[in-house]
């Protein structure tokens, strides 16, 4: 089975990806690419906009089940998310290994650096 990502087309974001399916040990998976509304926003100079301008497009895809996992860069998440209803993990860098086998298919997982003390407190 194919999973189907959910991610903004920078070489960051792109990066976590990789990063993120090769610690969980996911063998196949699909780029779903999205120019979000903060992308576009960017690129017209716009300076005040909201953070979650960043992960909104890809959060819809997933709330809407066309993809499968949204992985977003910290920088880019708002505060408090907005996928209350669903399933939520964090996936820090140095989490251990066996805790990532935990990891189900019903989840909707988030990869975090720089905010991961945060939010794994919160979970």
């Amino acid at each position: 089975m194919t999973i189907k990502i959910g991610s903004r087309t920078s070489k960051l974001a792109l990066k976590q990806v990789e990063i993120a399916m090769n610690r969980i040990g996911v063998p196949s998976f699909e780029i779903v690419g999205v120019d979000t509304a903060g992308d576009k926003r960017s690129r017209e100079n716009k300076v005040q906009f909201d953070k979650k301008n960043f992960v909104e497009d890809i959060d819809d895809l997933l709330v809407d089940r066309k993809i499968d996992i949204a992985i977003h860069s910290a920088k880019d998440m708002p505060a408090v998310s907005n996928l209350s209803d669903l399933d939520e993990i964090y996936i820090s860098n140095d989490l251990p290994q066996k805790e990532m086998k935990n990891i189900t298919p019903e989840m909707t997982s988030s990869y975090s650096e720089r905010m991961k003390t945060q939010y794994l407190k919160k979970i």
